[in-house]
């Protein structure tokens, strides 16, 4: 599997530093990043919110709320991912301070078979979730158990798989929400696109435990989102009403799924993409290859002169085509490789410019993305989603990501934890 540039390659881009230079300078700027996580990081024990990372904030000032479960758990894995490169323990830390605060996240009573193993959204007495937000979660759990050894993250883990299929699970596709409790949303049964990437969890989750269900539904799912999402012009339909058979697209439902909500998850597809390419690689099914291959058009088409995506600017896609991009050169064709490698770095170099330097540490290091409200951002956000996102996309170029998880990485730097 490659999943990262080669960068003892003499190629360049004109203007820009040899790729050996860049690989040092990505991984400066992912450490800048990863303090940035740190410095924000709630450390009050007697704060229930401890262990949870700043989200998003308005540049000219203005705080806007702490991570939920899913970007709780990415951050966590981007801190796991830093310790490896760097061995700093703060790094250690801060991942062990945020799977703290996943796990208080669970719901683990067995009296309750609705939402036994269910990681809720947002704090312990949220009553409610979304399934592919909880999934990321447990992949922070996955992460940190396969990484430190904890035997109880990697349960956990397993618990919220085997929820999710139980109890979030219907037609192929896993839901948008769930309700636990009287004050918690409604259910709701809409499919989005960006579900896509619990497939990617389901083969992580069969490797760790052989447990067939989630081999069965990672099968399921993939052949659901070539039939229903991903198109043969290489499309992404971002959400589905698989009741009435199409597009959501009446007033009500377009104020719910707003255009920039939409057009960030066609560029940002939550690691689908990814999935797929494992699920190609798992069961070969030809055509997972050739709509892959489409939405590798799709996205390079949407790329910037200045190596952004998207227009106007979805700072996020500088990110997420980057890693899309480096985890398919282990299917590419010999003859895409180049086109490829040297989208990738336009990528990346125009990420690093977009990072943030400032004397104040709620900014420093950070990266612009959408505000709160998931709308454009316009560059006066910053989010740890795009955060995050950079500190994967940047450490893959020297292998040092641990997202997509590697199981070569992982075992190699497994760490003991007291």
């Amino acid at each position: 599997m490659i999943n990262s540039l080669d960068l003892n390659k003499s190629e360049e881009i004109e203007g820009k530093a040899p790729a050996a230079e860049q690989g040092v300078r990505y991984q400066e700027c992912a450490i800048k990043a990863g303090n940035w996580l740190v410095n924000n990081q709630v450390r009050k024990p007697f704060d229930a919110n401890h262990g949870r990372f700043l989200y998003a904030r308005l540049i000219k000032g203005g705080w806007d709320g702490y991570s939920t479960n899913w970007t709780t758990g990415f951050g966590a894995i981007a801190m796991l991912s830093l310790h490896r490169l760097t061995g700093d323990e703060k790094y250690l830390e801060a991942a062990q301070y945020a799977v703290r605060y996943i796990k208080s996240l669970q719901r683990l009573d067995s009296r309750d078979s609705h939402s036994f193993g269910a990681i809720v959204e947002e704090t312990p007495q949220t009553e409610w979730i979304h399934p592919r937000d909880g999934l990321s979660a447990a992949w922070g759990l996955l992460c940190y158990g396969r990484y430190t050894g904890d035997a109880d993250s990697i349960e956990r883990a397993v618990l919220y798989a085997r929820w999710m299929l139980k109890n979030a699970y219907r037609r192929d596709w896993v839901l948008a929400t769930v309700k636990l409790g009287p004050s918690g949303r409604d259910t709701d049964i809409t499919q989005a696109s960006c579900q896509g990437g619990a497939i990617l969890f389901l083969h992580d989750l069969f490797k760790e435990t052989h447990e067939v269900k989630f081999q069965d539904a990672a099968l399921a799912m993939s052949d659901y989102y070539v039939r229903t999402f991903l198109h043969d012009d290489g499309e992404i339909t971002i959400v589905y009403d698989d009741i009435h058979g199409g597009k959501f697209e009446d007033p009500a439902s377009l104020k719910k799924f707003p255009f920039d909500w939409r057009e960030m998850h066609k560029i940002n597809d939550d690691f689908s993409g990814v999935a797929m390419i494992e699920s190609y690689e798992q069961f070969g099914r030809e055509i997972y290859r050739e709509r892959l291959k489409a939405y590798v058009k799709w996205v390079l088409d949407k790329q910037n002169a200045d190596g952004g995506f998207m227009q106007p600017e979805l700072e996020v896609g500088s990110a997420t085509a980057s890693i899309f991009l480096s985890r398919y050169l282990s299917i590419a064709q010999p003859g895409e490789v180049e086109v490829l490698s040297l989208a990738i770095q336009r990528a990346l170099d125009h990420l690093v410019d977009l990072q943030i330097s400032s004397d104040d540490p709620a900014l420093n290091g950070a990266f612009p993305g959408m505000n709160s409200s998931c709308l454009h951002g316009h560059g006066e956000w910053i989010n740890l989603r795009v955060t995050g996102y950079s500190i994967f996309a940047l450490l893959m170029q020297t292998g040092n990501s641990l997202f997509p998880l590697s199981d070569k990485i992982i075992e190699k730097s497994r760490v003991s934890i007291p």
